[in-house]
């Protein structure tokens, strides 16, 4: 018996896949409003806004010639991919710190989430883990993680930490990256990290999903399938107290249960016989 995954898995990449939506949602928008705001440009361009949009509530807000609208719709956009990015980051830190949890959990280990959350993985790794993580994958996450500080910050100047991580990691995570994915929209060695282009920005929050799902296969396969189907029993006998009699037919209902959540949960395939002998319980 192995799990094939966590029970955190489905959840982090449902929330990347919203991002990606909102993302090409926005992208979808401005594909219509550019030429729009191009054209009052060259016709209306000394116009302000509350004359040309009568009826927008917010054109007063904003009070500039028609001429400005198509440089704020640009870096409209540019903060928008900026915002999304370091959001699909956060989302990705976020799965990190509560797999690393559960993993502890379910195997009966201690562990401290600790910043930032690339050494934590590590350090987790190191101390718990029976096989070896990509290196690669932990500098992904380093990369990511300190290009969404820059972002976040505002900063106009690269830390130290970032700068070394662009020239010393870079090329060796381009080329580990294009040995493995489409990803070719990403230049993990170039300086200009507060700038976005859509088609990095949707890459980029792909590369977040891949991530998920390596960490995901990677700690599935670390989790050890007895505990799981015996962290799933004492769940249920805790909201089922009922089913903790030993009469063959409960018995069996209680191992069907378990069966079936191992499933849904872990992608876990354990057969009746294999549960009931896990939970040392007579069907």
């Amino acid at each position: 018996m192995q799990a094939a995954k966590t029970p955190h898995r489905n959840e982090s990449l449902s929330a990347l896949a919203r991002v990606n939506d909102q993302v090409c949602f926005v992208l979808f928008l401005d594909s219509h409003v550019e030429p729009e705001f191009q054209r009052l440009a060259l016709d209306r361009p000394n116009d302000f806004t509350p004359t040309v949009f009568p009826d927008n509530a917010f054109a007063e807000r904003i009070y500039v010639p028609v001429e400005r609208l198509p440089k704020f719709r640009a870096e409209q956009v540019v903060t928008v991919l900026g915002v999304s990015f370091a959001f699909a980051v956060e989302q990705l830190i976020l799965y990190i710190e509560t797999v690393i949890r559960h993993w502890s959990e379910v195997n009966g280990v201690s562990s401290q989430i600790t910043e930032p959350i690339d050494d934590c993985l590590k350090n987790s790794v190191a101390k718990i883990a029976k096989l070896a993580i990509e290196p690669n994958l932990i500098k992904t996450i380093k990369y990511l993680r300190l290009r969404r500080n820059h972002v976040i910050h505002a900063s106009s100047v690269l830390t130290s930490e970032l700068v070394k991580t662009l020239k010393y990691d870079g090329p060796a995570l381009q080329k580990f990256w294009q040995s493995k994915t489409t990803i070719s929209e990403i230049d993990f060695s170039s300086d200009t990290v507060r700038m976005f282009t859509a088609n990095e920005t949707i890459s980029l929050i792909k590369l977040a999903r891949i991530c998920v799902e390596e960490i995901d296969n990677f700690v599935a396969k670390e989790l050890d399938a007895e505990r799981i189907l015996r962290l799933l029993d004492r769940e249920l006998i805790t909201h089922r107290p009922e089913l903790k009699a030993r009469s063959p037919v409960v018995a069996g209902k209680r191992v069907r249960k378990i069966k079936k959540r191992a499933l849904e949960l872990y992608a876990l395939r354990a057969t009746p016989t294999e549960v009931a002998h896990v939970l040392r319980i007579s069907i």
